[in-house]
């Protein structure tokens, strides 16, 4: 068989030598196995194949010495190997080295069992039966069937070239290929765009290795969450995910989703769970790689001017003293985190009464924070956090506030997050909101920061903290949601509204005016563009409102807008 390639095998010995391939390895899988089992009446079926045992000397020929005896250079041309005559006199040939000429070496120590799964994974591959594939790629009523067995490898395709995906242009990455096996190797290959959309070139290539013990928490969850039967959403004009499970017998299971929202089970997301083992932020995996609020801190603070209880609770010294100082006197805050899915209310008073209430809140604590993305953007101070910012660390930062929470339960509430400062800020005598998050932005974990005025916080929080407080209604909540009976502000001939839009999925915003006050971020409304003033849509991003003095743009220059999109009138905008 010695130049004969696998689809030139016929099909009674391909499927003899696919049984072959498999038996071999799950016993160098197999931690359990014993080095006799590896060993005696291996060369038998070899010869009965009709594989040549040669000392390596055509593997080596083409792909170098380094590929026939070390794991690391073979992972890296593993897949570029497509004859199996060549592939399995490699194979053959290594086997007799290690029992026959080496010195000391065992099949199954750990410089020569890696090599051997990785070559019969191939082998595996090469002369699977066409009768297995089909059946592998069924769909029963547009079910994938449930996964069965130990998952032995996990291999992923992300494209990111769907229509409501990102813009994209030369350079831009168009997809992820994901394989993880349950000894820990990772392999990572990543697409952009190179010269022409049909020719993707790779810009990523990476081999590596993590604890065995981080990739089967992996393979644990996958495996989980696919043993119930996957029926996939469907969602038009957005890219899909396709997923291969292999298990350790050697049978595959596929899947496929769209590529807009993660898996999840009990303990989490899938895709987080898989990017913080691998220490990745930036992996599409299966929901695309959203932006996400992981943690939130709203703080309403209300002062006055006693001096007294100034420097009693603030503990001033008299250097520190100011005649017209304000004091908090006042403050309550909200913490809510995506990944413990927990809800903290706290609260303390300048008469020393303190307050501690948690809910927990995991599906709708992730469904709200899901709701402020939109908004982010319009938000004052935005910082990307150290470049040393391990990831694994941030993914585990949402396990902080429940540690916290235990062994500080008694400390003040100034003390219960990464992010409020251990001073207080006086700014204002009227009640003031200061939101704090920490935020994913393109695989990046960024610190958002913002304050309002009682009377001037946006309708989207508003209508967040209405929706909090409907969550938390067996609470006193204190004055923190005193904004959701408020009014709202309507604009006077001295004020202006402000809205950023933007068209399409682009990211630039262009502001227009608005002459009344029934907007909201994510909005679809309709606007003039163009020296024509012909109408199109666009997407509300931010809404702000300016006196006459503070305008950042001439009034007279600004166009306004025409009205909010409605479907089936405005369906030639």
């Amino acid at each position: 068989m010695n130049n004969r390639k696998v689809n030139h095998q016929e099909g009674n010995q391909q499927e003899e030598i696919y049984k072959f391939a498999t038996k071999y390895l799950q016993l160098y899988t197999d931690p359990k196995t014993k080095e006799l089992e590896v060993e005696e009446g291996f060369s038998e079926p070899c010869f009965a194949f009709g594989f040549e045992m040669d000392c390596g000397h055509r593997f080596i020929e083409r792909f170098g010495s380094k590929a026939f005896y070390e794991n690391e250079e073979l992972e890296q041309i593993i897949d570029d190997i497509d004859d199996l005559s060549l592939l399995a006199s490699g194979i053959f040939s290594h086997w007799r080295y290690v029992t026959h000429w080496s010195y000391c070496e065992h099949l199954l120590d750990k410089h020569n069992r890696p090599w051997f799964i990785t070559a019969f994974e191939r082998l595996v591959e090469m002369t699977r039966p066409p009768k297995l594939i089909e059946e592998e790629n069924r769909q029963i009523d547009g079910a994938f069937p449930s996964f069965k067995g130990k998952l032995w490898k996990f291999q992923l395709t992300s494209p990111n070239t769907g229509y409501f995906g990102p813009t994209l242009h030369r350079n831009s990455e168009i997809e992820q290929r994901l394989t993880i096996t349950a000894d820990g190797r990772i392999k990572l290959l990543r697409y952009r765009y190179g010269t022409a959309p049909d020719h993707p070139e790779l810009f990523e290539k990476q081999n590596y290795r993590i604890a065995p013990e981080r990739a089967e928490k992996i393979m644990k969850a996958v495996s989980g969450y696919f043993k119930e039967e996957h029926r996939p959403d469907f969602v038009t004009d957005i890219s899909s995910w396709h997923m291969t499970l292999t298990n350790t017998e050697g049978r595959r299971f596929k899947a496929s989703g769209p590529l807009c929202h993660d898996l999840f089970m009990p303990s989490g997301g899938l895709s987080d769970l898989i990017r913080a083992e691998l220490g990745r932020n930036d992996l599409l995996v299966f929901d695309g790689l959203p932006d996400i609020v992981q943690y939130l801190e709203i703080q309403y603070c209300r002062y006055s001017e006693d001096e007294d209880s100034l420097f009693e609770e603030l503990d001033l010294t008299e250097e520190q003293e100011t005649e017209e100082s304000e004091v908090l006197a006042d403050r309550e805050i909200l913490l809510l985190d995506r990944k413990s899915g927990l809800l903290d209310y706290r609260r303390e008073t300048g008469s020393g009464f303190k307050e501690t209430k948690t809910w927990k809140a995991r599906q709708w604590g992730r469904e709200a924070l899901e709701k402020l993305v939109w908004i982010t953007e319009s938000l004052e101070n935005r910082d990307e956090t150290p470049d040393d910012l391990n990831p694994r660390e941030a993914y585990l930062l949402s396990r902080r506030l429940e540690e916290r929470r235990q062994t500080n339960a008694s400390s003040p509430a100034k003390d219960s997050n990464e992010f409020s400062s251990s001073k207080y800020s006086v700014e204002s005598s009227s009640p003031t909101y200061s939101i704090r998050m920490m935020v994913r932005h393109q695989g990046k974990l960024e610190k958002i920061t913002t304050s309002f005025d009682q009377n001037e916080l946006p309708d989207v929080w508003v209508n967040f903290l209405e929706d909090i407080h409907s969550f938390m209604a067996s609470a006193k909540p204190g004055e923190i949601f005193n904004a959701i009976h408020n009014q709202k502000t309507i604009p006077d001939q001295d004020h202006f509204i402000f809205c950023n839009v933007v068209f399409g999925h682009g990211r630039r915003t262009y502001s227009y005016l608005a002459d009344q006050d029934d907007y909201a971020p994510g909005n679809q409304v309709i606007v003039p563009v163009g020296a024509d003033n012909h109408e199109a849509v666009a997407t509300i991003r931010s809404i702000k409102m300016y006196s006459k003095e503070d305008v950042p743009y001439p009034i007279k220059k600004m166009k306004h807008i025409l009205r909010k999109y409605r479907e089936e009138e405005d369906e030639d905008a």
